[in-house]
């Protein structure tokens, strides 16, 4: 009697059972993630410009913060200890 109760139950799990028979593999996964990234896009297009437009901005500005010159050409200064009071 539970040797029949076992297959039945086994014959139940393996009808409902996707995972010999499904195709999914890496493409196919990455294929309907980029598909549901561009649906989302789309419907949100303020999002995407400030997901991609904002950062290259910011990334900008640093790069062109990082050519400031802050050194300008003056006189040498020489330190002595002189010029130092000792207490």
């Amino acid at each position: 009697m539970d040797k029949a109760i076992e297959a039945e139950y086994d014959a139940e799990i393996e009808q409902y059972s996707i995972a010999d028979k499904s195709n999914a593999g890496c493409f196919n996964s990455a294929g309907a993630t980029t598909k549901k990234r561009t649906v989302l896009y789309c419907r949100a297009w303020l999002q995407l410009i400030f997901e991609i437009a904002v950062p290259v901005i910011l990334v900008t500005i640093g790069f062109t913060m990082t050519k400031v010159q802050f050194f300008f050409d003056s006189d040498p200064r020489w330190l002595q200890t002189k010029l130092y009071p000792l207490r």
